[in-house]
């Protein structure tokens, strides 16, 4: 039947695949990626290997727009456009076309149908291959006893050759078996690749190592056992010890989000260690046996695969006590091997344990992955059951309010956006009372304040972080506060700061070329955004360099799968290099007065409306856009937008989001001041 609606749960029968294989493309279940035929990891979102994982799991049916929809998007609004860029990016990366299929076939009223020949490869076929890698290194009878002895034998550093150091990389860096460990809290979907590549010193290309810089690569888990959620465990185990780590001042932790990402899966450690400009690495494995684990760390030099430390830890999963203690012991030790710096203020931090409560401490564990896998619904509802068995527990109440706050982009029924920032700042609140020097709290805080634009709250917090000496990579989420307001030299150095310890983060890297743009640094904004385009086509630099290219007076080049808009705004563009104004504006009338969401869609309107010198148009696109507390103001600031700047309805606008009573009580920023740029009207 073309349309059933066939359930993404997997049979029993098909649990056990690893990976589908066809004309010589490999999509990877264990790790949700898709390589192809020269073995070359190609990028995809999340959301993209979702879909071609449902159509293959279906391969000759048709799935409809709407199931498909329905189906990858759970409980949530989303157009049929976001569906087409899905479908058009998995095309793309397969070489396929929509005329010419040789994948994925549109059926005219019925939709999509994967129609290759397809290869099944199963967990028994790889069996003798797993035995190998495993070896005899991992056995140990002990664990299995009801009464083990807990051994930490350190282990003296060797050399390796360059061959071992490969293996060993793809050995940490392979791929995660989700089970049941937790079996409440099932699983989402993986998170979205922002990866991009990071020149330590980005003005200069700088290729030097980061003095003081270390990476935890993921843990891998070994002797898995399908009635348990092991994987949650081991995650938790490894965002545990980073989290620890980055308390330590003296050090610069490679964030979490730039080593969990498909693109260093198949890298040996040496290029890993050049792309993150690390001085050590450590990798890990977890073993499982019955209820104890045995953890394998291990310290290397990425540029010559040295080990320079190593330990095992062993840890009776069924005791929270044994958990933080070996969490705390791990964090010590690592520090130690390094050298580092550990106050006495920063001390106790790493000692303190975060919970009483194990199951409170479970669930804030797969909280956290929910979130890292961008299911902020399920994050929501995991730490608010945290909350229930310990309402003082800082981390679930950090997982609580980051998860409110990204739900109010898409509230829960029967709530709205402005019950979702309340709960954040309530949330926040908490957090400072309970924390007051740390800086978590005060970050939220922040962050609410400049979505309900109160920017004099907002600063206020801004300048508090800056008297607490709170490290400038972890300020990242207030760009888009700071933009708003024009304050940019603030803006670059916090982004440029998280780069350093974020590498990979293509979220900060698009905010950091808008800020460049904005500045008239536009040699500096086109190289990062190269840097992001080397490792992830498609990524949400693509959003910001639509408007960057606008405002350059250039052609978006391969305009029909450029990602960085969406279909009709991409049709509005060809129109106009067909030099057809006319209709454009009519069509541009026509969206403006159309009962239709009001969205962020709003704002490629009104940088359409400006490049077409239709300014009072894009400022009403512009009001419309910035009406919905969702979006911020910082786009404005972008050159395609300078001529709209003297635009009488400009005052109007800032009036109405509070910018110009902010620049009256505290001055214009400096950006209004420079040499050149007087077309900004800021002299208030």
């Amino acid at each position: 039947m073309p349309n059933a609606r066939i359930s993404m749960r997997e049979t029993d029968n098909s649990r056990h695949i690893l990976e589908y294989r066809f004309q010589g493309y490999r999509l990877d279940l264990t790790t949700h990626s898709l390589y192809d035929p020269q073995g070359e990891l190609l990028t995809l979102s999340s959301r993209a290997l979702d879909t071609l994982k449902l159509l293959i799991e279906n391969r000759g049916n048709a799935l409809s727009k709407n199931y498909l929809i329905e189906t990858i998007w759970p409980d949530t609004f989303v157009q049929e456009n976001n569906l087409n860029q899905v479908i058009s990016s998995i095309r793309k990366a397969l070489g396929d076309s929509k005329n010419s299929s040789q994948f994925i076939k549109t059926l005219v009223g019925k939709g999509y149908c994967f129609v290759a020949d397809l290869e099944e490869i199963r967990a028994s076929d790889l069996e003798d291959t797993a035995a190998e890698i495993g070896g005899d290194e991992y056995d140990d009878p002990g664990l299995g006893s009801s009464h083990t002895t807990t051994t930490r034998v350190p282990v003296q550093a060797t050399k390796r050759s360059a061959a071992y150091a490969f293996v060993l990389a793809l050995l940490v860096l392979g791929a995660f078996t989700t089970i049941a460990w937790l079996q409440p809290f099932g699983s989402g979907p993986v998170l979205e690749d922002l990866a991009s590549s990071n020149l330590a010193d980005t003005s200069t290309g700088s290729d030097q190592v980061i003095s003081g810089s270390i990476a935890v690569l993921p843990f891998t888990t070994l002797a898995t056992d399908p009635t348990r959620d092991q994987n949650t465990f081991t995650l938790g185990l490894h965002d545990e010890l980073i989290n620890q780590l980055s308390q330590l001042t003296s050090l610069k932790i490679v964030a979490r989000d730039s080593v969990v990402t498909p693109n260093l899966k198949e890298l040996p450690l040496q290029e890993i260690g050049k792309l993150l400009h690390v001085e050590s690495i450590i990798t890990g494995s977890v073993m499982f046996i019955d209820d104890f684990a045995r953890i394998k760390l291990q310290m290397l030099d990425p540029a010559s695969g040295v080990i320079t430390w190593a330990y095992d830890y062993d840890i009776d999963t069924g005791s929270l006590k044994d958990m933080i203690e070996t969490n705390k012991t791990m964090a010590a030790q690592v520090s130690q091997a390094l050298e580092a710096d550990v106050s006495m203020v920063t001390y106790p931090e790493i000692l303190a344990s975060p919970t009483e409560s194990f199951e409170a401490y479970r669930y804030n564990m797969a909280a956290r992955r929910a979130y890292n896998n961008q299911n902020f619904r399920k994050a929501l509802s995991l730490s608010k059951q945290a909350l229930a068995l310990d309402p003082d527990y800082q981390g679930a109440l950090y997982n609580f309010a980051r998860a409110h706050f990204y739900m109010s982009s898409n509230p829960l029924e029967g709530m709205t956006t402005k019950d979702h920032l309340k709960r954040t700042m309530e949330t926040a609140e908490r957090l400072i009372e309970l924390a007051p020097d740390k800086y978590e709290g005060y970050v939220i805080k922040a962050i609410v304040l400049g979505s309900k634009r109160d920017w004099q709250g907002a600063m206020a917090e801004v300048k508090r972080l800056k008297k607490m000496d709170a490290p400038l990579w972890e300020l990242q989420p207030l760009a888009p506060v700071l933009m708003s307001l024009g304050e940019f030299d603030l803006t670059i150095d916090i982004l440029k700061a998280n780069i350093q310890v974020e590498p990979l983060n293509g979220y900060g890297r698009g905010f950091l070329m808008a800020a460049y743009e904005a500045v008239g640094n536009n040699i500096q904004s086109r190289m990062e955004y190269h840097i992001g385009e080397e490792l992830t086509p498609n990524w949400w630099g693509d959003v910001v360099n639509f408007f960057l290219t606008l405002g350059r007076d250039e052609k978006i080049p391969d305009l029909e799968t450029f990602q960085g808009t969406s279909d009709e705004v991409k049709a509005l563009l060809s129109q106009i290099y067909d030099g057809d104004r006319d209709r454009i504006v009519s069509t541009l009338h026509e969206l403006l007065y159309a009962k239709a969401p009001t969205t962020s869609i709003n704002v490629h309107y009104a940088a359409i409306a400006a490049l077409l010198d239709e300014h009072e148009l894009a400022i009403a696109f512009m009001k419309r856009s910035t009406a919905d507390l969702r979006i911020h103001l910082h786009w404005i600031w972008q050159p395609v937008f300078r001529e709209t700047w003297v635009h009488p309805d400009m005052v109007e606008l800032l009036e109405e989001n509070g910018v110009l009573a902010f620049w009256q009580e505290n001055g214009p920023p400096s950006l209004c001041q420079q040499p050149g740029m007087d077309v900004f009207v800021c002299d208030l």
